[in-house]
Formats: C-alpha cells, structure tokens, sequence
C-alpha cells in the first residue's frame, strides 16, 4: 500500500458522490476492479453509491478514505496501459467498525448487498464471520422497518446466490427462528458468474498510474481488459442498470457457471499446482510452457464433454482465454491462485472427474490437477496458503499411497474407494514429481517459494541456519534433516539427500540445498527445504535465512573474484593451485572454478580491459595437507604459474599467476620451530 496522496485521484473528479445504495462486504482489488467498475460504468451511477468494508484488514480502508474514496484502475492489454479513476465507492470503513454497517444495512435506502468474502468466507462460523455478519446487520434492518433487499455474492463458487441463502438462513435461525422467516420473505438472494482477472497490485503501478492520470494513487488497481458479469435472481428494492455496461441477466445462469469455474478457474488451479512446481511465477509463464499448455488442453477437452454450451462458443471461449492467459503484462501470480485449493479442487474437478468414472473411463485430464494438489500440498511449488491448511496437509503426509487415498477421501469418499482410480492418480504424483524434480528454477521463483519457511536463496543454494545449544542438539538436527531429504522424488529423480548439505558447528547446523550435478536450485530443492523445515520444528527448532539475532549468525556464502587481462591463461594456474575443479556442466575458458568438496569460496574471474598500475593489496593463503603442499606447488607451476618465493618454504610457498595475481600455499609445517626462534629472540 503506498503513502496517502495530497494530490490524489479525489482531484480527478469534481462532481457530487451519489447517496449510497449498496454496501459491500469484502472490499478488495477484484470488487474495485469489477462490481463497483460496472456501477461506475452504470447510466444511472449518480443515485448508486457504494460503502465498502474490509474483511479483517485496516490498511485498504484508510488509504482509499484519504483520497475520498476514488481510485485508478489501470487496464492492461498485451500493447499497454490506459487508465481511468472510478468513483463509486463513496465510503470505506475497516471491517470491524460494526456501529457503521449496522447503520447502513438498516437503511431504507440501501437496496444491494454485494459480497467477495472469497470461498473460504462461506465456512460456517461465529458472530464475527461473514454469516454473521450479515444476519446482524439484516436483523438490525428488520428491527428499524428498512423493507427488502437483495444480497449478491460475487464469489467463485457454484450457485453462490443458493449457498449464501443457506448460509445467512441457517445462521439465523441458529439465532432468531423469526428473524430467519423475514428473511425468507424480504431478502432475495441473487446468483452470479463474475470474471475478470486483477493481478496484485505492485509499488510500480502507482508510478503508472501518476503517469496516466497526473495524479498520486496510494490504491491503485490493475486489471485486464476482459470483463464478463451474469447474474441470474429478483432485486426487489432495485438496481443499477448494470446491463448497459455489459453485465448479462439470465433465468439460468449454470451453464455460464461451469463453463467459467471448469474451463478458466480450473485451468488457473491446474497451472498454480503443476506450473509451479516446473518454476513458473505466472499464468503467462506456464501457458507458455508447451507441456502446461497440453495439459490445460487435455482438461479443456475433457471438461466441454459435460457442458452445455453450443460447442462453437467453447470454441471461442477456449481461444479467448488462451489470448488473456497470455497477456504476459498481467503478471496474475501462481500463489495467488493456488491460494485455498480445499475449497476449490471439489467444486473446479471432481464433479468431471466423478462423472467419467461413472461412465467406466479415466479421465487423465482431470487426475492430473488432483495429483498436482496433492504433491502442492506434500511440498511442490508455491506454499501452502489454505484455510484448511492443517487438515488437507496433514492428510497428505507421510507414504504417498496413504496420502492420495486420504486427500481422494477429504474430496469424496466414493473416490477414495476407487482403487484404479488411486492408482492413476499415484502414477500421475510421481509423473509430475519426476518432471518437476529436474526442472531449474529462476532466482526469483526459488526465493519466493522458501522465504517464508526460513530458507533463503544464495548462490544457486537454498540456505538455511538452525541455532542449537549443543553438539549433540546438532547431531539430531542433522540427522533429520538427512533423514527427511532421503526420498525418492520420482523415477527419473537422484534420491534427495544428494541435494543436501550439512555443516554441523557446536552452535547451530547450517543447510544448504542444490542440484550438485546441475549447480542449480530445482523443484525438488523447494520439496525437500519445506520437508526439512516440518523435521526441525519437530525437534522444537526453527529454520532461519535472515539476518537474525545474535544467536544466530547470518546465512551467507561467499565468492572471490579475480581481475585479469587474460582469463583463459590464469584460470588453469588457479584450478590447479587451489585443487578446484569445473562447475557442473561448465568448464569453459572464462568460467568460475570451484571447491568440488563445497567448503571453500568460488573463484571467477573479470574482465579487465587495461594493465592494473599498482601491486595486490590482497592475496589468497590456500593451506592444504603438508604431504600434499609439494605436489600442489607442482601442479600450479605446471599449469603456467610463476614462483615468485620459496624462501620460506616447507611453511608457505609465494606463487603467483602470469598477470601477477598471488597466492601462498600454506602449511604447518616449521611453524612450531620457527614460532620458538621467535620466542626466543624476544627474550622469552
């Protein structure tokens, strides 16, 4: 969120705020850019103003509050940005201030209740959900006469209109029994189908939005140009005239319901578990990947077997998502959308997958986002964010055959007992671990799926440091992290404890994870770093990355780097000396060298383009085995270095590479007699 605006989009807009006749529940990016863009957008937008209430946070409310309410929205298309400042929104208030939506929804004049509270906020709860909520506020409208309303949710769900009925309807008779029966006679509750899709926000779209508008935007919102909004239901006190800006009133609005929650938001589900794990960040970047593409594909096809819809206009729906899918200037994030996958992958897979069981066949295209979510939940891809995080987690730990018969169960107990279809599915786990185990992932991709566990991204390694008390306190943490990183990952994986490396100190165990023979951080990496992670708090211990107290120093690696004129004739002097060996799958003439043993910094080295005019100020001591200094003095020479000074030798040896670069190999050796000499002359 930015800083508030003197000079914000409150400027863009001189005409008077219309009263208010809608309150919202669940003020975010998706209603700014959707519900309150087609009021706006409404002929009749000045007798429709909206008050809107947060779910939990306060941030959101205050920054729009000290811009009047207004904001940008800022529509990306694949050519560019245009931008347009919304004023339907007249107030927004944090969600706890209960006195105000009390207030509002006890007046007459409020004829529209709209909701995006997500899926998980249709979870039956207490007083302060959004249930309860809204039976409040209605019970409050009852008690001042303020007549019927209509309640419009806008969530993804199926029949959303008959859930929230069912929701307020059981809360209330839990509470008032008559409160319950005025509901049924003065609130209609209205169903949807909303589309459009609202990236997060980021710090840049603000500098966006400036430039656009000429004016500063702490809230700004970026969608894309797509919209599509259906709704099916009776608005007894009224409405705007949302259809003259595009919205579509229909008597049955299933088939647009499934065509949107199979076709787009399974396909999103489907790229979130499985594009994620091959290291992509966005919907663009895994569309864009021919293997996320056949399996969004092979699901598309699956699922328009059971849709109702003319097949020439899936065809076009289809076409149309693969053009917004691949709007590369919508970054929409995976962990975006994978966020709460308990309340999405029953209701965006399984009535398909249900079906064709039914029907004798099995359905790989809908199998394969299931096994996706499950080996999301075992660790792949993005974190876990889900409001039945602990229960679907747990049911997928441990044995994998135990887990897929688990989480087929959480799904539906009939699936579960469908051993053929448990074993298509566990193939397709180790199909999908077995290509992802492999797959390199971008520095970005590798950090933002481990920071939140306490690992961070260094030098293609995931690292981490867990403070302990004592050597034997280490010694366990050790043994579990081996312990957990010893698995299979799939028929074409190395076994994960070869990605793992432990240095045990006596007050704390410093991890770090990589592919050794790749140099790479992989899927696999982020698997095993989460693993890791659950066996240390095990042991009642955390995983740190940042920079941390005290106690616990600082994951950090360390390079040097050598200047030259000629890389190609110092590098040979340097691999030798050192006893360093090729990165993997490296080895050219002006690539770094390294430690094969990983104790010891990497060496690279950098261009120079003109002589150095003045001598090293710093060199490298390398002290090796004092059985092993001859040899290696040997092997530098041999390898084009100079000796520049053996007067100390048997203790150090001075040699230096043809541009001058010096290093001295070190020993124990004559040190005890010569620390003695000294001793001695002092007069000790």
């Amino acid at each position: 969120m930015g800083e508030p605006c003197t000079d914000g989009p409150a400027a863009a807009n001189v005409l008077p705020r219309p009263p208010v006749r809608i309150v919202h529940l669940g003020l975010g990016n998706f209603f700014r850019a959707h519900q309150a863009w087609y009021t706006a957008h409404s002929p009749d937008a000045s007798q429709w103003g909206i008050v809107a209430f947060t779910g939990r946070s306060t941030a959101l409310a205050e920054a729009l509050t000290a811009q009047d309410c207004r904001y940008t929205l800022i529509t990306r298309a694949a050519g560019g940005d245009t931008a347009e400042v919304i004023g339907s929104v007249v107030q927004a208030f944090p969600g706890g201030r209960r006195e105000e939506f009390l207030r509002y929804l006890a007046d007459p004049a409020v004829a529209v209740v709209t909701l995006t509270i997500t899926e998980a906020g249709y979870v039956q709860g207490g007083s302060d959900s959004a249930a309860g909520r809204l039976v409040e506020g209605l019970a409050a409208r009852r008690a001042a006469g303020g007549g019927p309303l209509t309640v419009v949710s806008c969530d993804n769900l199926p029949e959303n209109g008959s859930v929230t009925s069912r929701m307020v309807g059981e809360h209330a008779a839990s509470v008032d029994p008559g409160l319950a029966g005025w509901i049924s006679e003065h609130v209609s509750f209205v169903t949807t189908m909303v589309d459009r899709i609202t990236p997060a926000t980021t710090a840049a779209d603000g500098a966006v939005a400036r430039e656009l508008t000429g004016y500063g935007d702490a809230a700004p919102v970026v969608t894309e140009p797509f919209s599509e909004w259906v709704l099916s239901g009776h608005f007894p006190a009224g409405r705007p005239s949302w259809e003259a800006a595009g919205a579509r009133f229909v008597q049955d609005i299933a088939p647009f319901e499934q065509r949107k929650l199979w076709l787009l938001n399974g396909a999103h589900s489907l790229l979130a578990y499985a594009g994620s794990t091959l290291g992509h960040l966005t919907i663009a970047e895994a569309v864009a990947d021919p293997r996320c593409l056949a399996w969004v594909s092979e699901w598309w096809d699956l699922a328009c077997v059971h849709l109702t819809l003319p097949a020439g206009e899936l065809d076009d729906y289809r076409t149309a998502l693969l053009g917004r899918f691949g709007n590369a200037r919508i970054r929409h994030l995976l962990s975006q959308i994978a966020a709460d996958g308990s309340q999405k992958v029953p209701v965006r897979f399984v009535p398909v997958l249900r079906r064709e069981r039914a029907a004798g066949r099995m359905p790989v295209g809908a199998v394969r986002p299931v096994a996706a979510w499950i080996n999301h939940l075992r660790g792949a891809g993005v974190p876990v964010k889900d409001v039945a995080a602990e229960r679907v987690q747990g049911l997928a730990a441990g044995p994998l055959e135990a887990a897929v018969t688990a989480v087929l169960g959480f799904l539906d107990d009939g699936l579960a007992a469908d051993h053929a279809l448990v074993a298509e599915v566990l193939r397709l786990c180790g199909v999908l671990s077995g290509v992802a185990a492999g797959v390199p992932l971008s520095r970005t991709a590798a950090s933002m799926a481990v920071e939140s566990i306490g690992w961070r991204y260094l030098l293609a390694n995931l690292c981490t440091s867990v403070a302990v008390t004592s050597t034997q306190q280490g010694l366990s943490v050790a043994a579990a992290a081996v312990a957990a990183a010893a698995v299979d990952a799939g028929a074409d994986a190395d076994p994960g404890g070869a990605h793992l490396h432990v240095d045990l100190r006596p007050d704390r165990v410093e991890m770090s994870l990589q592919d050794r023979t790749t140099a790479r951080v992989t899927a696999l990496d982020v698997i095993l770093a989460r693993w890791i992670t659950t066996a240390v708090e095990s042991l009642g211990l955390r995983t740190s990355g940042a920079t941390a107290a005290a106690s616990t120093p600082p994951v950090q690696m360390l390079e040097m780097a050598i200047d030259a004129m000629d890389i190609a004739a110092i590098r040979p002097f340097w691999k030798a000396v050192m006893a360093y060996g090729d990165e993997p799958g490296l080895g050219g003439p002006e690539d770094a060298v390294v430690d094969p043993a990983g104790r010891l910094p990497a060496i690279w080295f950098q261009q120079m383009h003109e002589p150095r005019r003045q001598r090293n100020r710093v060199h490298f001591d390398i002290t090796v085995a004092h059985d092993e200094a001859a040899a290696r003095v040997a092997a530098a020479l041999a390898a084009g270095g100079v000796l520049v000074d053996e007067s100390s030798a048997r203790s150090f040896w001075v040699l230096a590479d043809v541009e001058g670069n010096e290093v001295c190999v070190c020993t124990w050796t004559d040190r005890d007699e010569r620390d003695e000499r000294e001793r001695l002359a002092q007069g000790g």
